[in-house]
């Protein structure tokens, strides 16, 4: 999943923020508009941050935009609802940010997509899969016995294994 997708460009540069990966990459072009140069960068991820906040703390911030600026189209297809149904959002009680606009900032992340050439095709599949890990924070599980866990209520299972392309059974 990306967590924030994030290009600055002018004639001169790109910056490419890749933070669920832990890359920032910059490209430099010359004057005819070439690559002529470059880095990447790496950083520290917070993994345990999508199951976890702190109080007051917000999730990865492509949830917050993914739910504010997806199309209906896109929140039909991946079955968005209000942050304070996914348990990864709900906890901190931590939705919004002062200054920021999620829908803004989603459109910014599409234009960033597009402008990096990522096809319709593969943009659809990163949506889905945001949302499939959404989805996934609402299954509980139950012990069984002493090895085993199985879902408490299997119907939280079907449309994150429908988004992530996985047969639910698994």
């Amino acid at each position: 999943p990306i967590e924030r997708f994030v290009v600055l460009y002018d004639t001169r540069k790109l910056e490419v923020c890749l933070s669920a990966q832990g890359k920032y990459i910059e490209i430099q072009f010359s004057a005819a508009g070439l690559p002529d140069g470059g880095q990447i960068r790496n950083f520290l991820l917070e993994k345990s941050r999508v199951v976890m906040q702190n109080p007051n703390e917000r999730n990865f911030h492509v949830f917050y935009q993914i739910l504010a600026g997806a199309s209906e189209d896109e929140r039909g297809e991946c079955g968005l609802a209000e942050p304070d149904y996914y348990w990864y959002l709900n906890q901190s009680g931590t939705y919004s940010v002062e200054g920021t606009n999620d829908a803004k900032e989603f459109s910014d992340t599409r234009h960033a997509m597009n402008v990096m050439n990522i096809d319709q095709n593969t943009q659809w599949d990163i949506l889905r899969i945001i949302g499939g890990i959404l989805h996934l924070g609402n299954v509980t599980f139950v012990e069984q016995g002493s090895n085993a866990s199985l879902p408490a209520d299997p119907a939280f299972l079907q449309y994150p294994a429908y988004l992530l392309g996985v047969e639910e059974s698994l």
